[in-house]
């Protein structure tokens, strides 16, 4: 085994490993080259590829979505400046707006000590 220094079972030497890995690079370096090389129009292409890479990442960090559940409360340097409704709202970038989307729907309860009666069993108790 090869972790015991029995190396006899071993088929590949140092060497054949360095042989196989420099064959896949050349064939690799070789499919890329093959009928894809970048004609004129390849830097263009890059820049508006760019653009508008940027232009969404623009757009994401300006704006925010607020759910149906939610209440969007946005902080300008730590301080509430408005709430917002569900819906799609701008805001200016996070060093200076921050945006908390806490759920506004959903009832938080802890009881504490006893359980309070489902509806159905609250309504039959009453029965006399």
């Amino acid at each position: 085994m090869p972790w015991n220094g029995d190396d006899r079972h071993s088929r590949h030497t140092r060497a054949d490993r360095k042989v196989v890995f420099r064959n896949c690079r050349d064939r690799l370096n070789q499919a890329i080259s093959d009928g894809q090389r970048p004609r004129g129009n390849a830097a263009p292409a890059a820049l508006v590829l760019l653009l508008v890479a940027l232009a969404v990442s623009a757009f994401y960090a300006i704006t925010f979505r607020v759910g149906a559940d939610e209440l969007g409360i946005v902080l300008r340097f730590g301080k509430v400046e408005r709430h917002e409704p569900p819906g799609v709202h701008f805001r200016q970038p996070y060093p200076i707006n921050e945006v908390y989307l806490p759920k506004v729907t959903r009832q938080n309860i802890i009881e504490i000590g006893f359980r309070s009666a489902p509806a159905r069993e609250a309504l039959s108790h009453r029965r006399l």
